[in-house]
């Protein structure tokens, strides 16, 4: 029942609104070369997770993805893949070359300023890059469901491979205030409630 239901907000949300991305500049990270541009992957262990066979199969998964985007990646970018905890360290090693790397201990703040360009599919870190961006892209080519990312409207999402290389040639952008002023106050919203319990 509506009665029983108190939301109350997400204090880990709230926390990323409020970072304060002024005194966290980092200039540590040095690309191969200063003309590429920058493509941050954000992976998710889907294909032992929702196998291609059974039902709970996604219709796509993070090799269908990565490899759709080394087909439409131009020549002067690098891609760079942040792995999921989940995942073993050699994953990619396949993939591995001269404009392919592994984003290894990169810090949020470095997530949120460095590269040129975000994409994932359908990964919670999505969302809290898009605290303080407005053009992380989700790609999830033959969706069978919709990402939350979609339904609150504050990632470009795309189904076409057509569309990612769009999106690769000119940076998509959405407005995004409005779902990073969600969250502010959730800690003292939930500490009050639970007060009066």
């Amino acid at each position: 029942p509506e009665h029983k239901i108190f939301v109350g907000g997400n204090p880990l949300l709230e926390s990323i609104a409020n970072i304060d991305l002024k005194n966290s500049k980092d200039d540590s990270f040095q690309c191969n070369s200063i003309e590429n541009k920058l493509i941050l992957f954000i992976s998710e262990e889907l294909h032992s997770s929702f196998p291609q066979n059974s039902e709970d199969y996604l219709g796509y998964d993070e090799y269908y993805v990565i490899n759709d985007l080394i087909k439409v990646m131009p020549n002067d970018y690098r891609l760079l893949i942040k792995s999921h905890p989940e995942e073993k360290k050699d994953k990619y090693s396949k993939y591995l070359s001269h404009n392919i790397d592994m984003a290894i201990d990169w810090t949020f703040e470095m997530m949120i300023q460095i590269p040129d360009l975000i994409i994932g599919m359908q990964s919670m870190l999505l969302l809290e890059l898009a605290m303080h961006r407005n053009d992380i892209i989700c790609y999830r080519p033959n969706a069978k469901s919709r990402f939350y990312g979609e339904d609150m409207n504050i990632i470009n999402s795309t189904k076409k491979i057509s569309t990612l290389s769009s999106y690769l040639a000119n940076k998509p952008k959405i407005k995004i205030d409005s779902f990073k002023n969600k969250f502010i106050g959730s800690s003292r919203n939930i500490a009050r409630f639970i007060e009066k319990l």
